[in-house]
């Protein structure tokens, strides 16, 4: 995988969450070999370009890890079960932006 983003937290200290190029969350196990634990799923809802940004947000009985992407949108995935983001928004459309600009000139 090629990696873009790179998050950690002291409420998992052993598990590396990346941000690939392709959109994939990677998360590995500091204790286990090198290969990731869980990698996401491509789907309608989740990312298609690089992730440039994670983040964990929350508190030790509950906590969500937020990523974003080149491609416009915002992902909240469940850190227990990677498999598809628990939601998801677009802020941001290359195709409405350039919408916008061609209307506007």
């Amino acid at each position: 995988y090629e990696i873009h983003s790179l998050s950690f937290t002291s409420l998992h200290p052993h598990y590396l969450f990346g941000g690939s190029s392709k959109g994939h969350v990677v998360l590995w196990d500091t204790r286990s070999n090198s290969s990731p634990i869980a990698v996401t799923f491509p789907s309608l809802n989740s990312h298609n370009m690089p992730i440039t940004y994670l983040k964990i947000v929350g508190d030790s009985s509950r906590n969500t890890l937020t990523s974003v992407s080149l491609d416009g949108r915002v992902c909240m995935w469940n850190i227990d079960d990677l498999k598809h983001p628990v939601a998801s928004v677009v802020i941001y459309s290359s195709h409405v932006a350039s919408m916008s600009m061609s209307l506007t000139a």
